[in-house]
């Protein structure tokens, strides 16, 4: 192939890319989107990220899918979303109550309060900006 990349999405479990990035020129990596979509846990994103830059592969993140962390999302909370506490590991903890203002917040364990805002709400902004970088163009 002319240009070899992963594409890392959905992006539902963490990932060790150390063993993976050797030899492919460019990484995609975006959240789950529709009815039954799991949420993208932010470090799983960054971790890609990081690998990325380390080994000099473009990295482009596509969207978030249909949930944000709550610490990170930007928007007006609509009553009654959908929400969970997400860990790094990918253990998921649905609540069972739709939001209501609840304030949990994000701890430095890795856990984030993820809400279910769907897929435009959610948006592809990672770490204050857009990933759109991409490969060069292949070479003969």
């Amino acid at each position: 192939a002319a240009v070899r990349f992963i594409s890392y999405e959905p992006a539902i479990g963490p990932m060790d890319w150390a063993a993976h990035l050797d030899g492919i020129d460019w990484l995609i990596c975006g959240g789950e989107t529709g009815p039954g979509a799991r949420p993208l846990h932010p470090d799983w994103a960054r971790a890609a990220r990081d690998a990325c830059q380390a080994a000099g592969t473009p990295f482009f993140f596509k969207h978030w899918g249909e949930w944000r962390a709550k610490v990170e999302y930007q928007g007006e909370i609509p009553g009654g979303v959908r929400w969970g506490t997400l860990e790094r590991d990918g253990t998921w903890w649905p609540e069972t109550t739709p939001w209501n203002g609840h304030q949990g917040t994000d701890s430095a364990s890795g856990e984030y309060v993820m809400l279910r805002v769907r897929r435009k709400a959610a948006g592809r902004i990672l770490d204050g900006r857009t990933w759109d970088e991409m490969p060069a163009e292949a070479k003969d």
